[in-house]
């Protein structure tokens, strides 16, 4: 599965806590086997984010850009 994820974190402690909200939809999917650490991400940076998806950011804290192999 290939998936970009936005998120609001301004902190690590945010940022590991996105990730356990992470492991929660990989397992929703039925991939909650998969591994999830920096080793399996590809790429990391920080940008701002377009007006459609920041209202998303705020209202669900992150976003899941679906791509290759990721169920709809």
């Amino acid at each position: 599965m290939h998936f970009d994820v936005v998120e609001a974190a301004t902190t690590q402690e945010e940022a590991i806590e996105y990730r356990l909200q992470m492991l929660h939809y990989l397992a929703s999917v039925g991939q909650g086997e998969q591994k999830m650490t920096q080793e399996e991400c590809q790429l990391c940076h920080i940008q701002e984010a377009p007006p459609a998806l920041e209202r998303d950011i705020v209202s669900k804290v992150f976003y899941i850009q679906k791509m290759g192999g990721c169920p709809q």
